[in-house]
C-alpha cells in the first residue's frame, strides 16, 4: 500500500472533489439514512441519481486500483486512490472503461451510471474514504460540475433539493461489520 501512495503523491494536489455525474441529483445521503431492518447500518457514501449510461467522471485525479465486479453488492465498481491516503469508490456502474493500474485525471470518464449489484434503480453510489474509513463526500465536494457556465463550475448549493432513494435498501457485503469511521482496509470486516 505505501508503494501505491508513492505513485499518487504528486497527482492532483487539490483535495476537493468534483461532482462525479454531470446533471446527477443527490439521493440517499451519508450516515444513518436507512429504515426497517437496515436502520442500524450506516450508508457509507451518497447516491447520485442519473439516467443509465450517463458518464461517471473522476472526482479527483489518481491511480485506479480496482475496476471489476467482485465485491458483493457494489456491482461494477471503480476505486481510485488519491494522494494522502484518500480513495473514491464509484459503484453500480453499467460498465467501466478504465483498468487497474491506470492513472486518471480529474474529470476523466471512468464508466457509466448503471444498476448493477444491489441497486434498485440507475444511480452512482459514491464513497470517499481516508485510510479505509468512510467519510461524508459532501463535505469535500467543492465544485458542482453539473452546471458549468463559461468554463467555471458553480458551488454545490442545495443538492438535497432533488433527493431520491435510488437504492433498494440492500447493503453491500463489504460493509457487513463496519460502521462509518471504521476501517475495512487490509481485509478487515
Amino acid at each position: 500500500f505505501p508503494e501505491w501512495l508513492a505513485l499518487v503523491a504528486e497527482s492532483d494536489a487539490e483535495t476537493g472533489l468534483d461532482w462525479p455525474v454531470r446533471g446527477g441529483h443527490r439521493g440517499r445521503g451519508f450516515g444513518h439514512t436507512r429504515t426497517g431492518e437496515l436502520a442500524h447500518r450506516r450508508h457509507q457514501g451518497i447516491d447520485i441519481g442519473a439516467p443509465e449510461g450517463t458518464p461517471i467522471r473522476a472526482a479527483r485525479g489518481g491511480l485506479v486500483v480496482y475496476s471489476d465486479n467482485f465485491i458483493t453488492g457494489y456491482g461494477n465498481m471503480v476505486i481510485v486512490l488519491h494522494a494522502d491516503g484518500f480513495s473514491t469508490f464509484y459503484a453500480h456502474c453499467r460498465r467501466t472503461i478504465v483498468a487497474a493500474g491506470q492513472h486518471v485525471a480529474r474529470g476523466e470518464i471512468l464508466g457509466e451510471v448503471g444498476e448493477t449489484g444491489f441497486a434498485g434503480a440507475p444511480h452512482l453510489h459514491f464513497e470517499l474514504r481516508h485510510d479505509g474509513r468512510a467519510r461524508d463526500p459532501m463535505r469535500s465536494v467543492i465544485r458542482d460540475t453539473m452546471h458549468v457556465d463559461d468554463g467555471e463550475a458553480s458551488a454545490v448549493t442545495d443538492a438535497s433539493a432533488h433527493d431520491v432513494d435510488a437504492d433498494d435498501g440492500a447493503e453491500p457485503a463489504l460493509d457487513d461489520s463496519t460502521d462509518a469511521g471504521e476501517s475495512v482496509a487490509d481485509g478487515e470486516r
